[in-house]
């Protein structure tokens, strides 16, 4: 087995996707509800002198809702709005 030193080491990964969906109205005005997932994995190592090294695994999810409200303007594209 390994010897651990007094340590704790810590590793985060994450990639996130973004779906929308462009409703075109009057005068080149939009709006386009916005809907985003980003799961996450996170892994703990801890390790003594006393004791083995451990591994804690640990899976988070988090999502949200928007909406993007804007206007063209030719090729020009003015934002009024991101919530």
């Amino acid at each position: 087995m390994k010897d651990c030193l007094d340590e704790t080491k810590a590793n985060a990964y994450s990639i996130g996707a973004r779906y929308g969906k462009t409703v075109k109205l009057s005068n080149g005005t939009y709006i386009e509800p916005q809907a985003t997932i980003e799961p996450t994995l996170t892994s703990v190592v801890t390790a003594s002198m006393q004791a083995a090294c451990r591994a804690i695994w640990c899976e988070q999810y988090s999502g949200g809702l928007g909406l993007e409200i804007g206007k063209n303007f030719g090729q020009v594209t003015s934002i009024l709005a991101l919530a």
